[in-house]
């Protein structure tokens, strides 16, 4: 099953390259998204250490309101640019073509309901933080064993979530509550499809992702030892420019595939739904790679 699985999962993603190569400005906003969120990232890591460190102190309260903060505008930004990158996605499988203005002015539309998922994000961050720390700091036995379990449970299941919500939340015209119900809805019709793409595309992902942060780093290195030579700043200076974009681009990638399965399995129970018909035809990457 697993194997099926990360099977389906590659023909999967060599759809979602066909979709880049077919209109190479959808992977921009996943791209922007991935810049921006290692810049904030580093602001957010920052709180996150600092909150761990005055968690008993009278500071912590200081410190929370800032961390809070600092992820809220974290998930706001990559919801926004999923969003955009999903209503792009949506444009090009059902017309042939897309405007990222058009899907960024959707989104914006739409902002209420990005606002919402990234605060529920947020307190979910925080709450699966507070959790790992009790398992670390052994407050009990039970505690200790469980909490860290829960905890990434939560975040796991809030990433798969998500990546539902955000295309229902932004293609669709319904409200805050309504789009749970519909995300849920999908879900629970769809559940062998999300659950095995799901297992797939991590699976893949994670290899992919691990595989080109080390021949990243390699070729980083390699370029160092060539250029130090002639200017040993300038041979960290290309190095560290060269891994850091090679990663983004990697994250980049994956980050588009798991935008686009989501957004076709919106777009597709959407069509079953229109048409009243359970037996409706799925769009031609998920048929391609799914066999469905």
């Amino acid at each position: 099953m697993v194997l099926e699985s990360i099977g389906q999962a590659l023909k999967f993603i060599f759809e979602c390259l066909h979709l880049v190569l077919e209109e190479p400005k959808l992977l921009l906003p996943s791209f922007c998204a991935v810049i921006l969120g290692a810049l904030i990232g580093i602001v957010v890591i920052i709180f996150g250490i600092l909150f761990n460190v005055f968690s008993h102190s009278g500071l912590m309260p200081f410190f929370l309101v800032f961390l809070f903060a600092a992820l809220l505008v974290s998930f706001m930004v990559n919801y926004l640019l999923t969003a955009v990158a999903s209503f792009a996605i949506y444009e090009h499988v059902k017309f042939g073509h897309s405007s990222l203005g058009k899907a960024f002015n959707r989104a914006m539309s739409r902002i209420h309901i990005i606002l919402g998922l990234a605060i529920i994000a947020a307190v979910i961050s925080i709450v699966v933080n507070s959790m790992k720390s009790s398992g670390r700091q052994r407050n009990g036995l039970v505690i200790g064993l469980l909490a860290p379990i829960l905890g990434t449970a939560l975040q796991e299941g809030w990433k798969v979530a998500s990546s539902l919500l955000i295309p229902v939340g932004v293609i669709g015209s319904l409200g805050f509550v309504d789009t749970f119900k519909r995300a849920f809805e999908i879900a629970r019709d769809n559940i062998v499809l999300i659950g095995a793409g799901e297992v797939g595309i991590r699976i893949l992902t994670g290899i992919f992702g691990f595989v080109g942060f080390v021949v990243s780093i390699l070729i980083a290195i390699g370029l160092y030892l060539l250029l130090s030579g002639l200017n040993t700043m300038l041979g960290v200076a290309v190095a560290v420019i060269f891994a850091f974009m090679a990663i983004s681009f990697i994250t980049t990638l994956n980050q588009f595939v798991r935008t686009s399965f989501y957004t076709l399995a919106y777009m597709w129970a959407e069509d079953r739904l229109e048409h009243g018909s359970p037996t409706m035809a799925a769009p031609t990457q998920f048929k391609n790679a799914f066999g469905i």
